[in-house]
Order: structure tokens, then C-alpha cells, then sequence
């Protein structure tokens, strides 16, 4: 019915009709039962109208209309349901590749076994990365302690996922049995290890730091 098929939608306004209209160009007169069709199209259409300034790109998250990486990391995060536990990630002076890997845990980007066995690899299914690190990490406190204990308190979880993760890699591919007390003794000595270096303790001992960790 359009007279002219190739048209832009720009060229289907004219300026020229009051303060501007649709005119849509029809090849012939129309019927009785196509004038109500045409109708309701022409109401559709009567709540926009054509700019005539250049197009320009208008980002509707944004108070400006500009994109900026901040909000968008801000709309993505908010669009979780839970707010993304980042002080809760990037601990002070926990090395980079352990709070690295829990920022990828949580948001689910770590290749665990199961992710691994869809993609078609054939391994036992000995130890499973938790799929609540996002809920670990919100959920955990460690208000009831000091400011030294509490930044080691707030490490604890990433130094968990990391020591359940290198196990994890070590016992599909190198074979063994799982050792719940190795495991548990290995989690212990790295943030020991850790703690020596960056918490001021009065006692350096593993016996020391046990009981310095558990007072308040």
C-alpha cells in the first residue's frame, strides 16, 4: 500500500503540516474495512515524532545520557539481586592471585568440575568448588574482633576457596584421596604464612597466632 516501499522512516514525516505530521504516502485510496487499520496505526504513531538535529547516541541507564564504565559496573552489579561483596574480595594485602581468583568464583567464571564436564571432560567428582561464594563472602563478619584480626578474619574465606580449588586441580589430574585434616591443616599454614608477613602479632608462633586470632 506504501507508495514508495524504500523510504526512510525520516522521509515519512512532513515538517510542513502544522507542527509536523506522518504522512504516510499510500499507493490508493483505502477501504471501508482498512480505515479503522490505518487508524489505529496513525494513534500508534501520533506520541513520536522525527528530530531534526543529527542522531547521536543517548544511553538511558545514564543521568547524562553519556556511557560511563562506573554506572555500567553499577547497574550490572545491582541487577544480581545481591550487592557484589568487593570489600569483602580485595582485602589489604592478600595476594592479588588469591582475591583474583575468588572475584572470578563469584561471579561464577571459575572452569569448576561441573562446568568442566559439560564441556566434555570425563573427571571424578571428588570436590566441588562451593556455588555460594557471592552468599559466603556477603554473609561473613567479622565485626566482633580488632581491626588487625578483622582484615585476617575478612581473608579467611578467599584463603578457603583457594585452598579447596588448588586441591580440587591437584587430585583429578594427580590422583590421591581426599584428606579432609590435610586440607584443613594446609588452610591454616597459608594464612599463618600470610599473617607472619603482614599482620603485626606479638608472637610469631603457630600456637601464638591461633590464640592471638581467637581473642578479641
Amino acid at each position: 500500500m506504501a507508495a514508495h516501499r524504500n523510504v526512510t522512516v525520516e522521509e515519512c514525516w512532513d515538517q510542513n503540516v502544522g507542527q509536523g505530521g506522518w504522512n504516510l504516502r499510500l499507493l490508493r485510496d483505502l477501504n471501508d474495512w482498512e480505515l479503522g487499520l490505518v487508524d489505529n496505526l496513525l494513534v500508534e504513531l501520533r506520541d513520536y515524532s522525527v528530530n531534526l538535529e543529527d542522531d547521536s547516541v543517548f544511553w538511558k541507564k545514564g543521568e547524562d545520557g553519556l556511557f560511563k564504565v562506573k554506572k555500567a559496573y553499577s547497574v550490572l552489579v545491582n541487577s544480581q539481586g545481591v550487592d557484589f561483596p568487593h570489600s569483602n574480595v580485595w582485602v589489604d594485602k592478600v595476594p592479588t592471585k588469591i582475591a583474583f581468583f575468588a572475584w572470578e568464583a563469584t561471579w561464577g567464571k571459575v572452569l569448576t568440575l561441573d562446568r568442566l564436564q559439560r564441556r566434555g571432560w570425563q573427571l571424578l567428582n571428588r570436590l566441588g568448588l562451593s556455588k555460594f561464594c557471592k552468599g559466603v563472602l556477603s554473609s561473613w563478619k567479622g565485626s566482633f574482633v580488632g581491626r588487625k584480626r578483622k582484615k585476617v578474619w575478612k581473608s579467611i574465606p578467599l584463603f578457603i576457596f583457594w585452598t579447596i580449588w588448588k586441591e580440587r586441580n591437584r587430585l583429578p589430574f594427580k590422583g590421591g584421596v581426599l584428606a579432609y585434616q590435610k586440607l584443613k591443616t594446609s588452610l591454616v599454614y597459608i594464612i599463618w604464612g600470610w599473617a607472619k608477613v603482614y599482620i603485626d602479632m606479638e608472637s610469631k608462633s603457630l600456637i601464638g597466632f591461633l590464640e592471638w586470632l581467637a581473642s578479641k
